[in-house]
């Protein structure tokens, strides 16, 4: 975390790091929970949404991190 930090202060820019707890059991399409074992390496929701849960999760935490620079 302190190299990110560091390399952004360098280029002028802000780090948000995003507690990543969580982010596979709700949907980064429409923020339902979608409970899933260790086991499942697939995310799908009654949204349509379906993919890999980790992709699911990097989705996730990036719509967390750009709601938290917006300040929503």
């Amino acid at each position: 975390m302190r190299y990110c930090s560091y390399g952004a202060w360098k280029l002028g820019k802000s780090v948000l790091f995003v507690d990543p707890k969580g982010t596979s059991q709700q949907c980064g399409h429409c923020l339902n929970k979608v409970p899933k074992e260790l086991s499942d390496r697939w995310h799908s929701c009654q949204c349509g949404e379906s993919l890999d849960r980790d992709e699911n999760s990097a989705k996730l935490i990036k719509r967390i991190g750009l709601n938290y620079e917006s300040g929503s």
